[in-house]
């Protein structure tokens, strides 16, 4: 599902010419862009890790073994920080690209991300909810 697509402009072929693809950055790889650079490897391991221990979180509410409520705030701490960590992929994705004249397109990733977000908050309002009945 990708999150965000790079365009390349003018000025990108004409520095790297006319086969320089358009980059993608999916939930957890990127397209368009050298994976043996050192940074964007780490970072596309990074978001491949935060969005497995997400899933994993999501796995463990389910379990009655864990109260829903500590897994619930960790991954709305995951969420809080996801648009700060794309923002700061995308520009470094930029930084890297060595004028090659981006323009950034959102795409139905941050959608889902956003319904996501939602339904963590949901999750977490009915978790505080059922411990105060409990109480």
């Amino acid at each position: 599902m990708p999150f965000v697509w790079l365009e390349i402009g003018p000025e990108g072929y004409r520095i790297y010419g006319p086969t320089v693809p358009h980059v993608y950055i999916y939930g957890g790889a990127i397209t368009g862009k050298d994976l043996n650079w050192m940074p964007i490897a780490v970072a596309m391991f990074l978001q491949l890790v935060c969005i497995l221990a997400f899933a994993l979180l999501a796995f463990l509410t389910r379990s009655p073994q864990f109260k829903p409520l500590p897994v619930l705030l960790l991954q709305t701490f995951l969420l809080i920080l996801f648009p700060f960590w794309i923002n700061l992929y995308v520009d470094g994705v930029i930084g890297n690209s060595d004028g090659a004249d981006m323009t950034v397109h959102w795409q139905i990733g941050m959608y889902i991300y956003g319904l996501l977000a939602v339904l963590n908050v949901v999750g977490v309002v009915k978790a505080i909810q059922a411990e105060i009945e409990n109480d």
